[in-house]
């Protein structure tokens, strides 16, 4: 019963993490006219990464990526 609560919590956290994008992809476009990536990552108290939306990791990847020049 723990797993499956734990699935149905992160189901919910994913769920919401996507809405944000969705909305602040459609916000930044309604304000300037221009299509832009928006990735979502979600912490808990401590400060530790809890949930990322989809795009999160590729977005992440090339923001590193970039950063550090590899």
């Amino acid at each position: 019963m723990h797993s499956w609560g734990e699935n149905w919590v992160n189901r919910v956290y994913g769920a919401i993490a996507t809405a944000i994008d969705h909305r602040s992809q459609a916000y930044i476009y309604s304000q300037c006219e221009k299509n832009v990536k928006v990735a979502s990552l979600m912490f808990d108290r401590k400060r530790k990464i809890i949930i990322k939306s989809e795009i999160a990791d590729p977005l992440l990847e090339q923001i590193c990526y970039q950063k550090n020049g590899f």
